[in-house]
């Protein structure tokens, strides 16, 4: 039987949601949470996993509550950044996961063909520009 301190100071509680390859168990992906956040991690939850071939085939996105907090200050963004960033860092070592925030911009078009339009108007001006010359 173990007890635990309250704390005075009140917790900082972030969501991180990371893409892996399905057969990644949850267990495996907690504990590497657990040892990369240390102490001020004090508890972990998974409360999402979501599933779509736009994400990728053979992969799927993990949504963790994370809870950090100590009992002798209260903690400063500094600190929370600094627990995440040894998380995803750890995570994306043993488990190549990426934060699924990070991989929708670099793999998701907010405006769907505009790309395309884009390269349709410099065509029509640089054909323009090369008629009249």
């Amino acid at each position: 039987f173990h007890v635990k301190p309250i704390s005075t100071f009140p917790a900082m509680v972030e969501d991180i949601a990371i893409i892996v390859d399905e057969e990644m168990q949850a267990s495996e992906i907690l504990s590497v949470i657990q040892d990369a956040g240390g102490k001020l991690l004090v508890d972990v939850q998974l409360f999402d996993i979501y599933r779509n071939e736009k994400i990728g085939l053979g992969k799927k996105s993990m949504a963790y509550k994370l809870t950090y907090q100590v009992y002798d200050r209260t903690l400063t963004d500094k600190d929370a950044l600094t627990i995440r960033t040894k998380i995803v860092k750890a995570l994306a070592r043993q488990f190549n996961a990426v934060l699924r925030s990070q991989w929708e911009m670099e793999n998701i078009q907010i405006f769907p063909g505009v790309d395309a339009l884009a390269h349709a108007a410099a065509e029509l001006i640089t054909g323009a520009a090369a008629e009249s010359i």
